[in-house]
């Protein structure tokens, strides 16, 4: 049953990106708390509580940013520091000169503070070399080259695994609102959180499931890209809701051919449909449609929004974050309406219903996909759709993911009340 309309949701309204300056990179600043006189005592006593520092707020460009200072000590040698933070810097990756931390004169340290929204969540690293190019983004090699170079924050405490399988350091800011699921805070859980573990891949590609502990019948959860979230241990945070789900990773065998599988709705509906059947028959577990919930990011998030719209007979309910709508299978270029937007704009309603999420740093992205949420929301298959203060980044996706699934989990409750 579809739910009345005045229960519809909207889209939400547009989240502005960070502001920057005319170079592209975010706007930069001296803080109030730095010293008059700076010393590599004085850097290593501000930085003794961890970086980056999060100081007083300001207001610029007509919204409210805080003072974020990036801080690198280095061994008095001559170095170029870059830190690269995840799609603010790509952003600007033809010229990174604002993205360079200037050594401070007569230290040690190098230093760049810039002017970040207060609930921005990203991830950041940092690449030291002898030499930094300016305009060592400008092409595809160089820029490999940095994200290659890039290490953690040895001052930051809080990391992540990014989707090439790296070590990023965890910028949270003051506002940020992290989910339960994932927050530092959470308490351990229990052993028997999920009550068995089948491991089904082949050399190609690993495929796990999770059997949730709850009474049946469970929700599946089918997460594509199923590598990077078991590095991200997705197990542990996503284990609080085994009574009520099961989890499905299915990995992308190579780059290659995740970029050739994720955006084509057929080759995306077979690795599904063959991943499905190939646990069931080793978990003696059923799941129709209806219980059944594809979540995605980038290519994964395409493939979750493609099959739920237009395979609902494989999964019913999607969670697409950061989708690659530009996506065009005739080899249009990779900008404007792709294939699935242009589908729905004469689709019947679909029978499916989706989340859909964006970073404020995404720019196209983003826009498309607030293109995708108000099309859903006008045929009523939208469940929820946010955008989030960050970048095309696991450091929000990891709390969307869990977003999404509250937003599908209280659909279910009103949906089985009675009276509807």
């Amino acid at each position: 049953m579809s739910p009345a309309p005045t229960d519809r949701p909207s889209p939400q309204p547009e989240v502005p990106a960070t502001p920057t300056g005319p170079d592209g990179a975010p706007l930069r600043a001296t803080p109030a708390w730095w010293p008059a006189h700076p010393t590599d005592a004085a850097l290593a006593a501000a930085a003794a509580h961890g970086t980056p520092i999060l100081g007083a707020r300001r207001e610029a460009a007509g919204v409210e940013l805080v003072e974020t200072t990036f801080l690198w000590e280095g061994d008095g040698a001559e170095h170029a520091v870059l830190m690269h933070l995840n799609t603010l810097t790509d952003r600007h990756r033809e010229d990174v000169t604002g993205a360079l931390a200037p050594r401070v004169p007569g230290t040690r340290w190098h230093a760049l503070t810039y002017l970040l929204a207060p609930d921005v969540v990203l991830g950041y690293r940092i690449v030291v070399r002898d030499r930094i190019p300016a305009d060592i983004g400008a092409g595809r090699a160089g820029w490999r080259d940095v994200h290659a170079a890039g290490r953690p924050d040895p001052r930051n405490a809080r990391t992540l695994t990014d989707g090439f399988g790296r070590t990023s350091s965890l910028l949270v800011g003051p506002d940020a609102r992290e989910h339960p699921d994932w927050a530092d805070s959470a308490p351990p859980l229990p052993e028997t959180a999920w009550s068995a573990v089948h491991e089904l891949g082949d050399d190609e590609r690993a495929v796990t499931l999770w059997q949730g502990s709850g009474a049946a019948p469970r929700r599946l959860l089918v997460l594509f890209d199923g590598h990077t979230w078991r590095r991200l241990d997705a197990a542990a945070p996503l284990g609080r809701r085994a009574g009520a789900w099961d989890l499905l990773l299915i990995d992308s065998a190579s780059l290659p051919q995740r970029a050739r599988e994720l955006p084509d709705p057929d080759r995306a509906a077979d690795l599904v449909r063959d991943a499905i059947a190939r646990t069931s028959a080793a978990s003696g577990l059923r799941w129709d449609a209806e219980r059944v919930v594809l979540a995605g990011q980038s290519y994964g998030g395409l493939a979750a929004a493609s099959l739920v719209l237009r395979r609902p007979d494989l999964a019913a309910r999607g969670i697409a974050q950061s989708g690659s709508y530009w996506f065009a299978g005739d080899g249009d270029a990779r900008t404007g309406r792709g294939d699935l937007l242009r589908w729905i704009a004469d689709a019947p309603a679909p029978a499916g219903r989706l989340v859909v999420q964006a970073g404020s740093e995404e720019g196209e992205m983003a826009a498309l996909s607030a293109e995708l949420a108000g099309a859903l929301a006008a045929h009523g298959a939208l469940v929820g759709h946010r955008t989030y203060r960050g970048g095309h980044d696991y450091a929000w996706w990891r709390h969307g993911l869990s977003d999404g699934l509250d937003l599908l989990e209280a659909e279910g409750r009103s949906l089985s009340a009675p009276g509807r």
